[in-house]
């Protein structure tokens, strides 16, 4: 039987972001379980991202508010796709 090798922390913090929020690319509902990671809050932003990126993000999801549109991002973050949906997903170091 072969063992998980335990991995470092960056990569444990990526896989921990897709393990929390892969039902956005595998159900193509972004909201079905709730906010997708460019419109979560600061505290949960800053889980998974450096604050200098939460920040850019929170005035990201701050401009669409006031605009009721699309500002800086039109994909998903996550899958680089504005309409994920994947069959197959493969995450490497």
């Amino acid at each position: 039987m072969a063992v998980a090798a335990k991995a470092d922390p960056e990569t444990a913090v990526v896989a921990k972001l897709y393990e929390d929020f892969a039902w956005q690319a595998m159900t193509g509902q972004p909201d079905l379980f709730g906010q997708d990671v460019s419109h979560l809050n600061r505290r949960a932003l800053e889980q998974y991202f450096a604050p200098a990126l939460a920040d850019l993000l929170l005035q990201n999801a701050a401009c669409e508010v006031k605009y009721q549109g699309i500002c800086n991002l039109d994909f998903d973050l996550l899958f680089a796709s504005q309409d994920p949906l994947v069959s197959d997903l493969e995450i490497t170091a």
